[in-house]
C-alpha cells in the first residue's frame, strides 16, 4: 500500500496518509478500489464527502478552464467588459491595461501571486479585486501580512486605489 501514499505506523498495525485531507484520502482510496475494480460499499459519511470533494474538484477546473481561456483570449467579452465598467465606476484610480488584464485574472481564479517588478501596479490590482468581491458580498476584510515597512505604503495605495480610508 506505500505506493498509495499509505504508510504503517511504526510498531502498529494501522497506515495512513501523511498530508492530505480525509477526502483526499477517501477519493484517493476509491480511485484505486476502481481502477483495480475492486467493490466495496461507502458509509452516508463516506458518500457526502466524497460527493462533496467531487463538486469542490469541478468547480476549481470550471474555474482553471476560465482563467485558462483568458489567457489565451477566448474568454467573454462581455463579462470582461462588466468587470472593466465596475473598474471604471468604483475604483478611484485608474488602472492600465496590463493591470486590469492582472485584475480579472484574479478575480477570475479568487486567488493567485503577483511577483511584478516593483512600481508594476500589484497592489492596485489586488485592491480593485479585493473591492469587487467585497461589492458581490465574497469579502468584508482584507488582511495584509508583512514587515512592519509594508503597512504604510499599503494604506497610502489603499486610499489612492479605493478613495476612502482603509
Amino acid at each position: 500500500m506505500f505506493f498509495l501514499g499509505f504508510k504503517k505506523t511504526l510498531g502498529k498495525d494501522d497506515y495512513f496518509i501523511e498530508d492530505q485531507t480525509p477526502q483526499e484520502k477517501l477519493l484517493r482510496l476509491c480511485n484505486y478500489l476502481d481502477d483495480e475494480k475492486i467493490s466495496y460499499v461507502l458509509s452516508q459519511t463516506c458518500l457526502k464527502l466524497l460527493s462533496n470533494l467531487k463538486e469542490i474538484i469541478r468547480i476549481n477546473q470550471l474555474i482553471r478552464d476560465k482563467a485558462w481561456d483568458f489567457k489565451q483570449g477566448e474568454y467573454d467579452k462581455d463579462e470582461y467588459r462588466k468587470f472593466v465598467e465596475f473598474v471604471s465606476s468604483k475604483i478611484k484610480r485608474k488602472l492600465k491595461d496590463h493591470q486590469l488584464k492582472a485584475a480579472y485574472h484574479l478575480y477570475l481564479v479568487k486567488n493567485g501571486a503577483n511577483f511584478s517588478v516593483p512600481g508594476s501596479g500589484k497592489t492596485s490590482v489586488v485592491l480593485t479585486v479585493y473591492e469587487k468581491l467585497k461589492q458581490e458580498g465574497l469579502a468584508n476584510v482584507i488582511y495584509v501580512v508583512g514587515p512592519p515597512a509594508c503597512f504604510e505604503p499599503w494604506q497610502t495605495e489603499f486610499k489612492l486605489t479605493l478613495g476612502r480610508d482603509p
